[in-house]
C-alpha cells in the first residue's frame, strides 16, 4: 500500500496503480472527511480534553480502516472551549495553518501557541482567528467579545490593537447624551463656551449657583466631602487639598497669637520655654526626680534631705561651716587629721592618729585650765589632767611627753 500526505493537512495522495480494492476507504477516511473539518468542522474541548489546563494538538492519519479523527486532531478549523477548570493552553503545529478561535468559558483565558511560544491569549467571552507567522501564532484582524452593549463604546485591552471590549459608557442614538462616565482625566479642557448657572442635582434639586458677574459660587447647603473624616478639623495640604485631622479636646479653635487655654493637656511637647510659667506642682508637674527628691524640694527639712540622698553618712540634722554642732561623735577615716588654720588660713597645725591602733582610745580633757609649766598626763584609763613634771621637765620634754601621748 503506497500513500503519500499533503504537507499541511496530511491529506493522503494515493500513488496511480497502489490501493486496489481500498483505494475509496482510504479517500473517504483520510481525504473527505478531513476535508470536512478543515474547512467546516469545530471541535469542543473542556477541561477533562487538557491536563493541568495544557492540551497538545497533533495532524491525524485516516486510513481504509478509519478515519483516526480525535479531540486532539490538529486539522479541525474551529477550536471551541468551555467548561475550563484552570486558564489553558493550546498548543498547535509549527507548521502554516490559522483557526477560528471561540473561548466560551465565563471565567478562564485560553492561549494558542506554537511549541516554546507565548501566542494568544483569549480572554472569556471572546473569539477570534489565529494564524502561524513562521514562529509563533497571531491574532488575524481584530478580536471582540461574544457579545456587546448597544450603543456602548468600544475600548482597546492590551497593546497590540487587535483586541477590542465592550465597555460600561454608551453613547444614546437619537440625543447623544453619554452615560456612564467615571471619572475624566484630561490635561487641559476648554470651557469658553459652556455656560453654567445653576447647579443642580441628578434628581433636579438646586444645589448652587455661579454669579454672572463676579463668578462667585453659592452652594446652597453645606457640601459635604466624603473623603474627609466626620468630626474632625479639616485643612489643606501643601497641594491645596482637603484633608481630615484628628481633634481633642472641646471649646474654641486656638490661634497662635496669645492664646488662652482653659485646662489644656499638652502631652509631650517637643520643646517649649516656661520662663513666665507658675503653678507647676513639683511632685506631679516634674518627671525624672529621684527618689523623695520631690518631697525635700516642697519641705526643705535635713530629715527630708537624708531621704533624698543615697550615700550620705551619719545621721541627724544639715551642718554649716559656721559654728556647727554636733550631736555625737565625729570619725575621721584612713588617718585622716584634725587641721587648725592659721589666722590667715594659709597654714595649719593638725593631729593625725597612728598608722596602726590596737584598740579604741578616748582621752578625756581636764575641766580647767593647769599652773604654769605643767604637762597633761594620764591615769591610764584615758582621763587626762594637769601636773607638775617630776624633777621638773623643761618645756621641751613637757611638748615631748604630750606627742608621746598623742595630745
Amino acid at each position: 500500500m503506497t500513500i503519500n500526505r499533503t504537507t499541511l493537512l496530511d491529506l493522503p495522495l494515493p500513488v496511480t496503480g497502489t490501493e486496489s480494492g481500498t483505494w475509496g476507504d482510504v479517500t473517504n477516511n483520510g481525504l473527505t472527511e478531513y476535508l470536512d473539518i478543515a474547512i467546516a468542522g469545530m471541535v469542543s474541548l473542556t477541561s477533562s480534553d487538557f491536563t493541568t489546563g495544557a492540551l497538545t494538538i497533533a495532524t491525524t492519519e485516516g486510513n481504509s480502516s478509519g478515519t483516526n479523527i480525535a479531540n486532539s486532531s490538529a486539522q479541525y478549523a474551529t477550536l471551541k472551549v468551555s467548561s475550563l477548570a484552570a486558564n489553558s493552553t493550546i498548543t498547535a503545529p509549527s507548521s502554516a495553518r490559522a483557526y477560528r478561535v471561540i473561548n466560551a468559558d465565563a471565567t478562564y483565558t485560553l492561549t494558542v501557541k506554537a511549541s516554546g511560544q507565548t501566542g494568544v491569549t483569549f480572554q472569556p467571552g471572546t473569539t477570534g482567528i489565529v494564524a502561524f507567522n513562521g514562529t509563533d501564532y497571531e491574532i488575524v484582524g481584530v478580536v471582540g467579545p461574544a457579545s456587546a452593549t448597544d450603543n456602548a463604546v468600544v475600548r482597546f485591552d492590551g497593546t497590540t490593537g487587535q483586541i477590542v471590549q465592550n465597555s460600561v459608557v454608551t453613547i444614546a442614538d437619537s440625543t447623544g447624551d453619554i452615560s456612564g462616565v467615571g471619572t475624566l482625566n484630561a490635561t487641559t479642557a476648554d470651557l469658553t463656551n459652556i455656560e453654567v448657572t445653576n447647579l443642580k442635582a441628578k434628581d433636579g434639586t438646586a444645589a448652587g449657583s455661579i454669579a454672572d458677574s463676579t463668578g462667585v459660587i453659592t452652594i446652597t447647603n453645606a457640601p459635604v466631602v466624603s473623603a474627609l473624616t466626620a468630626s474632625q478639623a479639616v485643612f489643606t495640604t501643601s497641594g491645596k487639598a482637603l484633608v481630615s485631622n484628628a481633634i481633642t479636646g472641646t471649646g474654641n479653635v486656638v490661634m497662635s497669637n496669645t492664646p488662652t487655654l482653659v485646662t489644656p493637656v499638652l502631652g509631650t511637647p517637643t520643646s517649649g520655654t516656661l520662663t513666665n510659667c507658675t503653678g507647676l506642682p513639683i511632685s506631679t508637674g516634674v518627671s525624672g526626680l529621684g527618689a523623695n527628691v520631690a518631697t525635700f524640694l516642697a519641705t526643705p527639712s535635713s530629715a527630708n534631705l537624708a531621704s533624698a540622698v543615697s550615700d550620705e553618712t551619719g545621721s541627724g540634722s544639715l551642718v554649716f561651716n559656721t559654728a556647727p554642732s554636733f550631736a555625737t561623735s565625729i570619725t575621721l577615716n584612713a588617718q585622716a587629721p584634725v587641721r587648725f588654720a592659721d589666722s590667715d588660713s594659709s597654714n595649719y597645725v593638725a593631729f593625725q592618729a597612728p598608722a596602726t591602733v590596737a584598740s579604741n582610745i578616748t582621752w578625756t580633757l581636764p575641766n580647767a585650765d593647769g599652773t604654769s609649766n605643767q604637762v597633761l598626763t594620764t591615769n591610764g584609763s584615758g582621763t587626762l589632767s594637769w601636773s607638775t613634771p617630776a624633777g621638773g621637765a623643761t618645756i621641751g620634754q613637757a611638748l615631748a611627753f604630750s606627742i608621746i601621748f598623742g595630745l
